[in-house]
């Protein structure tokens, strides 16, 4: 009598592990500054605005909402806003979003762009370009108020054309009207195993699988 020991391919012996992607969603952050006020007078001069900001929690920023105000006196027509997230005055752009909106009826307009980290203590500008003067003669009803910034947001800021840089105005205090969103810390993906499934049968050792038949 002998006996015959025959390899079992490996291929009958591999547990798969079916891995699905679970997309872990962490805290969301709203910071919301002035957000029952309305500017309504006047209308911006400069094409552009922003204020420097200084978060005192590390956050992932997502998104700038902010409000205009409805002129007493006059209305222009819809127009394309730009809010930025700046490393700094004047510095490079780490988010952005465009929107178009009017100053009839002081609603919330804003967007969303990927996750920018804001580390706490830091500081940052946030702006919003298209907002002043123009063909038709006037700019958007303010989205700040005439006071010192509070919460994070400090100097205010403008630029009186398009291709001039930012340059503060300490002697005119004004306080954004704005809303940012983010979360905590980034969405990431981490793999989840969501199936097990056995392809073969028999026994697992460091030395490979057999099986002994008798012949």
């Amino acid at each position: 009598m002998r006996f015959r020991y025959t390899a079992i391919p490996d291929a009958c012996l591999l547990f798969t592990i079916i891995v699905s992607p679970a997309v872990v969603r962490a805290q969301d952050v709203t910071i919301t500054h002035n957000g029952t006020a309305v500017q309504p007078c006047c209308a911006w001069g400069p094409v552009a605005v922003g204020w420097t900001y200084t978060p005192t929690t590390t956050f992932f920023l997502t998104g700038i909402d902010t409000r205009f105000g409805t002129p007493q006196t006059f209305s222009y027509g819809a127009r394309t806003v730009t809010a930025e997230i700046r490393d700094g005055m004047n510095g490079a752009v780490l988010g952005s979003t465009s929107f178009t909106t009017s100053s009839d009826n002081a609603e919330w307009v804003g967007g969303v762009f990927s996750p920018v980290e804001l580390n706490s203590g830091s500081s940052y500008f946030i702006d919003f370009l298209n907002v002043g003067l123009n063909a038709d003669g006037g700019g958007l009803a303010p989205n700040a108020l005439s006071q010192s910034g509070t919460e994070g947001f400090g100097s205010f800021a403008v630029a009186i054309h398009p291709s001039d840089p930012f340059v503060l105005l300490p002697d005119q205090p004004s306080d954004p009207i704005i809303r940012l969103t983010g979360n905590m810390s980034d969405v990431t993906t981490t793999p989840e195993p969501s199936s097990l499934a056995l392809l073969g049968s028999g026994l697992i050792g460091l030395g490979g699988m057999i099986r002994r038949r008798k012949v």
